[in-house]
């Protein structure tokens, strides 16, 4: 038994083992961050539960053991009475491995008693090898169990596990009987013996105990020289699922709950700005590139990392790049086309330049089919749904326009289209480089049945952006998310999350294209910061557009809308698919959703179908039938048709 259960044990001999204990029960020397907590079990809990493997020996005579003494399973739990079914015989040489549900702990004096069916004194000696593990694979010895210790028809051994284990949750017993012990029997019961009869495992302190490893964190802080620069700087973390994150002066970053080991924090180099320091808290063990750092994460560890940039003051070109967004009919129909124009212009003044490395994200709301784009500059790709324009001279403007197809389940909506821009030099105003359109989606004129408005979902081209989030409002009205999301510190209650995930169709063919929706909405009273999504596709199902599965932060009374098209190989099966989805947020627990979708068999004309098992027709002689009754039963219809007329 181990010093560090000495309190426990005391608890346990007086009390018996509680429904909860305390944490941590089991530490690792002095580490803490890794524990168990034991809780009681049912009764009947404390003996063997699983046979993992045997391999049965014979009788003295060299023949099978008996089929009535050859269940494993008959040697888990106690079982009295003097009944054949009551005990595994092991066969001289035979074993078994047995596994417990509920560990196996080290108390005081022995830990695990091992029950024999010996049926009257005097007979010769059984015994068995016991050896323990905890993973199955690596065992010790115990020592020996026999028969000796006798009680009207069973025997039982006691035995106490090593003293360096907490704990073992797998058993072997090893028949190692001498056969020549049996010589002293007649004939016929030597030559039936069938060595060690075990009947029960049973362990003397047994719990639910469950190894707890505690998570480590990461914490990035961003610091600008000098201070107080508006400019955002992007990283991404490698090793971990919220893995991109942009942040200007001040900013901070806290990824946690992660596991022991390597972690890349890598900073993308920004024109103008230099990385002037990078580094992380005596306590981590980092090492740093121009750009970059590795935290090799300890477990429990909360490394705390700083990137520091500073200005290059020695040339720093300014621009002043305005966007403007019309509609060409801001009132439209479902079916109907409309386009939007947004006019770029690099404004003149004193000491601005020409504006380089320009681009335009313009991400199509849910509800909205992409058509064309026609770019008077520059190129537009349906890829980034970026319009990237090389360089715009001081002054000078440009124009892009999108066409635009209206979705049905857009009716009634509002749906608002916000595009932004950058450029590789200091903009000096921003505030200009966002410009935002919104359609209004007519009603159908007999629209029946008034219903709660609703963010969009289901069906949609695979043409809206792949990885385009929608923002909604709970009173229904939705918008593409912007930088200009504001996250309050301070704030005092809790977000609730609520996800759903619909499927544009609930029947497809392989080779199909279908399209998946997942909305996440906050019905609390604060906002749900970094929410991330997990999304799994059936085999077979591939993506045509990868979606962006980080939402960021959800402010209360909001929702955001991840739309995203998928094929279905033209190899899989048919039958019932279920696609899940979950949502994790640093301050809500996972929530989860998903979508059902059946997919049928193509049976393609022209193609003989396989063969029937004979019912009385053949396929042709039924096709042939079917064919002769419509024929009659159109000749009939004419007949009482010329009736009608006479």
């Amino acid at each position: 038994m181990s010093k560090g259960s000495n309190l426990l044990l005391i608890i346990i001999a007086f009390f018996g083992v509680p429904a909860y204990l305390f944490t941590p029960l089991f530490a690792q020397g002095n580490d803490e961050s890794r524990y168990c907590e034991i809780y009681e079990v049912e009764e009947g809990d404390q003996y063997a539960s699983n046979v993992v493997a045997y391999e049965q020996g014979l009788q003295y005579n060299g023949q099978p053991v008996k089929a009535v003494r050859s269940v494993p399973e008959q040697g888990l739990k106690f079982e009295a009475g003097n009944n054949e079914s009551n005990f595994f015989s092991l066969g001289f040489g035979g074993w078994i491995v047995v596994e417990f549900d509920y560990p196996i702990f080290n108390g005081t004096g022995t830990d695990l008693k091992i029950t024999e069916d010996t049926w009257g004194g005097g007979y010769p000696l059984e015994k068995a090898e016991i050896l323990v593990s905890q993973n199955g694979i690596d065992f010790e010895s115990l020592g020996m169990a026999d028969n000796t210790n006798l009680s009207i028809i069973h025997t039982t051994s006691e035995f106490d596990l090593p003293a360096s284990w907490e704990w073992a949750k797998y058993v072997k017993i090893l028949d190692v009987s001498e056969k020549s012990d049996f010589d002293v029997l007649s004939s016929s019961a030597r030559d039936a013996s069938d060595g060690y009869d075990l009947n029960a495992v049973e362990a003397l302190y047994s719990g639910n105990c469950e190894e707890q490893v505690l998570k480590g964190s990461i914490t990035l802080n961003k610091i600008t020289n000098p201070k107080g620069d508006s400019q955002e700087f992007d990283f991404e973390l490698t090793g971990a699922t919220s893995n991109f994150v942009s942040l200007a002066d001040d900013g901070i970053k806290n990824w946690s709950e992660l596991a022991v080991g390597s972690y890349t924090i890598t900073e993308t180099e920004i024109a103008r700005w230099l990385i002037e320091d990078i580094y992380c808290d005596d306590s981590t063990s980092y090492s740093t590139t121009s750009n970059s750092i590795e935290i090799n994460l300890n477990e429990g560890e909360n490394a705390n990392c700083t990137f520091v940039n500073k200005k290059d003051q020695e040339s720093t070109p300014q621009i002043d790049l305005e966007l403007t967004k019309e509609v060409e009919n801001s009132n439209v129909n479902v079916g109907a086309t409309t386009s939007f124009k947004l006019i770029l212009t690099n404004k003149d003044g004193d000491g601005m330049s020409t504006a380089t490395d320009i681009s335009v994200l313009d991400l199509l709301p849910e509800g909205l089919t992409f058509v064309s784009a026609s770019p008077q500059k520059g190129e537009f790709s349906t890829t980034t749904w970026k319009w990237t324009i090389d360089e715009l001279s001081k002054g000078a403007s440009t124009q892009l326009i999108i066409v635009v197809g209206i979705n049905k389940e857009t009716e009634g909506l509002t749906i608002l289209n916000t595009a932004t821009t950058t450029a590789s030099e200091e903009d000096v105003n921003k505030d200009n480089n966002v410009a935002s359109a919104s359609i209004t989606v007519n009603e159908d004129d007999d629209p029946g049945p008034p219903t709660p408005p609703s963010p969009p979902s289901g069906g949609g081209s695979s043409s809206s952006g792949g990885g385009s989030i929608l923002l909604c409002f709970l009173d229904g009205t939705c918008g593409q998310e912007t930088a200009s999301d504001v996250v309050v510190l301070g704030e005092t209650g809790e977000p609730y999350l609520t996800i759903t995930k619909t499927v544009s169709q609930e029947l497809a063919n392989p080779g199909d294209i279908v399209k998946f929706t997942i909305m996440v909405t906050n019905n609390g009273n604060i906002s749900a910061f970094d929410v991330v999504l997990t999304d799994t596709l059936p085999d077979g199902f591939t993506y045509i557009n990868e979606p962006n599965l980080f939402l960021g932060d959800i402010e209360s009374g909001k929702s955001k809308i991840v739309a995203y098209s998928v094929l279905i190989g033209d190899n899989v099966e048919a039958k019932n698919y279920i696609s899940p989805v979950k949502a994790d947020s640093v301050n809500h627990d996972t929530i989860v959703a998903q979508a059902d979708l059946d997919v049928l068999d193509v049976i393609v004309l022209g193609i003989e179908p396989p063969e029937l098992p004979e019912t009385g027709f053949r396929f042709y002689e039924m096709f042939l039938l079917l064919s002769l009754a419509t024929v009659s039963l159109s000749m009939s219809s004419a007949l009482r048709k010329e009736k009608v007329k006479i």
